[in-house]
């Protein structure tokens, strides 16, 4: 009964991205652009393939699916640093905490290229007379949920929304754009299995509404340079993954594109201990199947690092070894995460004898 039920809503959420993916953009924008948001998940999503939204539990998750957040149970923070190909430099910041029946999360994210040569044309010759950076912020408010239910189509359902303001910076020019992100994930429980534990299946769309970044004039020592309005894109979401053998592995597959589900994922996480995992994906696009993008991270769980009252907070470091396909391929990406995570300390004291 739950792998037709699973079947049923995973067919629903392939309809649902299908109508979601119809285009919006109005005639007279400039072809629309793809937000570097994506790229700002924490060092462990993308060791799994940066594109899969069945992650829970994870605040660093956040930038693909707002769902994500919805079973935090204690403060959870992260923080994550990476330069994508020697260049663009990433650096994001992510909250969330409970209140009531729900979790809210806040992310700020920038990625910027910096040491841009400006140049001008002196008497016929091109000098460089100074360096500036250009690139985007990102500031992100989200709201999430998880309930669970009883003979039901599955066994948990967690949803979330993001609002955001992303800024698009080129020397001392900005212009921004305002959106909304929505996702959701589907949990069914296999107590009885000797195998699977769970089974996730999820869906996001980043970028569900949203306003364009206006034109805008960018103010240069050889003179103004004039832009028209452009949409950022929407971006789509679907993945599955299983947590295996008491939760010492987990699988996952996932698609995701700017116009339609064009690239897959497929990634594992395997726990060598309870404070050690090794993590491994392979990505690659559906017009070249078979030409992978390979990522290879661990993560180290260092445990009772701060205590507050009855919670005690543990340290995780993430680390994401990314190689890049040709012409890349000699510009390994390294990305660097660390995430602070809560849990219950057992209030009864102790009895010391003498």
């Amino acid at each position: 009964m739950k792998i037709m039920n699973l079947k049923l809503l995973l067919l629903g959420l392939i309809s649902y991205l299908s109508i979601v993916s119809l285009p919006v953009f109005p005639q007279n924008l400039r072809q629309p652009i793809t937000s570097p948001q994506f790229k700002m998940a924490g060092a462990r999503i993308l060791s799994l393939g940066g594109n899969s939204p069945t992650f829970l539990n994870d605040v660093s998750a956040t930038q693909i699916n707002p769902a994500a957040l919805g079973e935090i149970e204690f403060v959870q923070s992260s923080f994550m640093t990476q330069s994508l190909l020697g260049e663009f430099d990433y650096l994001v910041l992510n909250t969330a905490f409970p209140i009531g029946p729900f979790v809210y999360g806040f992310s700020y994210g920038q990625s910027f290229l910096t040491g841009i040569p400006e140049t001008v044309n002196l008497n016929n010759t091109i000098s460089s007379v100074d360096t500036f950076s250009a690139g985007y912020r990102l500031v992100t408010l989200s709201m999430s949920r998880a309930d669970y239910f009883t003979n039901f189509y599955f066994d948990k359902f967690s949803y979330g929304l993001s609002l955001k303001a992303i800024q698009q910076v080129i020397k001392n020019n900005t212009r921004s754009s305002y959106g909304l992100d929505m996702g959701l994930t589907a949990s069914f429980f296999y107590p009885e299995s000797d195998i699977i534990d769970r089974v996730h299946l999820g869906g996001s769309v980043l970028n569900l509404l949203g306003t364009e970044l206006p034109a805008w004039s960018v103010e240069t020592r050889s003179g103004t340079i004039s832009s028209e309005a452009s949409q950022i894109r929407r971006q789509y979401f679907l993945g599955l993954s299983a947590d295996m053998f008491d939760d010492s592995w987990t699988v996952s597959f996932s698609l995701d594109g700017a116009n339609g589900l064009d690239q897959y994922s497929i990634g594992a996480e395997y726990d060598l201990s309870q404070d050690m995992s090794l993590r491994g994906s392979a990505v690659a696009d559906l017009k070249t199947p078979f030409k992978y993008q390979y990522n290879i991270g661990t993560g180290l769980l260092f445990r009772g690092v701060i205590g507050l009252g009855y919670d005690t907070y543990n340290l995780r470091l993430d680390y994401n070894y990314a190689m890049h396909l040709a012409p890349f391929n000699d510009e390994p990406t390294h990305t660097i995460g660390f995430s602070i995570l809560g849990e219950s300390k057992d209030p009864t004291p102790k009895v010391i004898r003498h």
